[in-house]
């Protein structure tokens, strides 16, 4: 068997069936699998026994099989139909959480890297001018 695989918000998928989910089947009340059918077939058609019998009975059998096998088709490609739409709704709500974001307050990089260069600059010179006015004395300005 194959484990769960997790597609998120608590959404699990199983990616496989085993063999006997899909080869198993029940044929009048007993459990055969879609090989015994085919063995058995080929046996009575080799041992030259009544052929026209074991060919009904093969069809039967393998109707019965085919059923079980499409059955098994349908259910992987419901998986499948979930897996993609688990995977459209996460790419959905991922879209919309970066468009909100972007209107709450989501930051341009190029702008705010132009802000920052300018409020660093200023920054600068600011720290500049306060130095030289620190290194002035009221000496300094009456001369």
């Amino acid at each position: 068997g194959a484990d769960p695989v997790t597609l998120g918000d608590g959404q699990t998928v199983t990616p496989a069936l085993t063999g006997p989910e899909v080869f198993e089947f029940q044929l009048n009340g007993s459990q055969t699998d879609l090989f015994s059918v085919l063995g058995a077939l080929g046996t009575a058609l080799q041992s030259g026994s009544d052929e026209g019998a074991a060919g009904r009975d093969a069809i039967t059998a393998l109707d019965a099989g085919l059923d079980k096998v499409t059955s098994a088709q349908t259910i992987v490609g419901a998986r499948m139909g979930w897996v993609e739409l688990m995977d459209q709704r996460r790419e959905a709500t991922g879209e919309m959480a970066a468009d909100q974001q972007a209107s709450i307050g989501g930051a341009d990089l190029a702008t705010a890297m132009t802000r920052l260069q300018e409020i660093t600059t200023v920054l600068e010179a600011s720290q500049a001018s306060f130095v030289r006015l620190a290194n002035l004395s009221l000496f300094d300005v009456l001369r």
